[in-house]
């Protein structure tokens, strides 16, 4: 099997939920402000780029240099890390990717929104109008943006 195809199924989808967890968390940073008046440039995305790259090929390597391994999938068209090995080492990996590339993101996801919808709600309060503007403003999907709006609908 070529190395490149070793990297084909776990890498993409690494990127993908870290870059959602980067996203949601610079949502959170923009909104809700936790540090003041610091404000995110160019070099924080190249940041965030850097680090959901570098992230996601130091989650990928470790089944190359002999921490759980590579198999072909049941279909045979990719390789995928060994799911249905009884060995500790492949338990060990997949348990610890599990936790770091999935449920870590998940998390920061959940915490960055639950932590911007209650800023959103207060301003809410304060005045309906303008929770309607960053819903919409700051809502890279359309579909999100209304979905959020609908759930937390300001009261004029």
């Amino acid at each position: 099997m070529a190395l490149e195809s070793k990297f084909g199924t776990g890498h993409p989808w690494i990127v993908a939920l870290w870059s959602l967890a980067v996203l949601a968390f610079e949502r959170f940073f923009v909104i809700c402000r936790p540090l003041g008046n610091v404000r995110l440039r160019g070099k924080h995305t190249a940041l965030g780029l850097l680090f959901v790259w570098t992230y996601s090929f130091i989650w990928t390597i470790p089944p190359v240099l002999g921490w759980s391994s590579y198999t072909t999938s049941k279909i045979g068209t990719t390789c995928e890390p060994n799911w249905y090995s009884g060995d500790y080492l492949n338990h060990s990996y997949i348990i610890t990717f599990f936790f770091t590339c999935f449920i870590l993101p998940l998390t920061i996801i959940i915490i960055s929104y639950g932590k911007l919808i209650r800023k959103l709600r207060k301003v809410c309060g304060v005045g309906g109008v303008m929770m309607t503007a960053l819903l919409k403003y700051h809502s890279g999907l359309p579909v999100l943006g209304h979905s959020l709006y609908s759930l937390y609908p300001c009261q004029h």
